[in-house]
């Protein structure tokens, strides 16, 4: 812990007279060329993972598009439907665990 305490007041006098000379410093050559292709490498992921937003934000649109479609052209059926066929169409749905109601007109057995 001491010499945790110890680097961290080095880096601060460093810091303030380095602060306080007003000269500029350059850094070497070879760090800021390290630090040049980070920067390159990271901004090529990011990019990468933005097209992935990108894509999957088209998939949720289209999804949703799909979704309202399937909704609309149900309900455009149930309206030009007489309450017969709805009942019958409801009563297959709800009531027909077994498949019996498709086995019985069509006799499949």
């Amino acid at each position: 812990m001491k010499n945790r305490m110890r680097r961290v007041d080095k880096i601060e006098e460093l810091l303030g007279q380095a602060y306080r000379s007003g000269s500029p410093v350059e850094p070497n050559p070879f760090f800021a060329q390290k630090v040049m292709n980070r920067i390159a490498e990271e901004g090529a992921s990011s990019k990468a993972s933005s097209q992935n937003a990108v894509y999957l934000g088209r998939a949720a649109w289209r999804f949703a598009l799909v979704g309202y479609l399937v909704v609309f052209v149900l309900t455009a059926q149930f309206m030009l439907t007489d309450a017969d066929s709805q009942y019958q169409l409801a009563h297959l749905v709800m009531d027909d665990t077994l498949s019996l109601d498709l086995i019985d007109p069509f006799e499949i057995l």
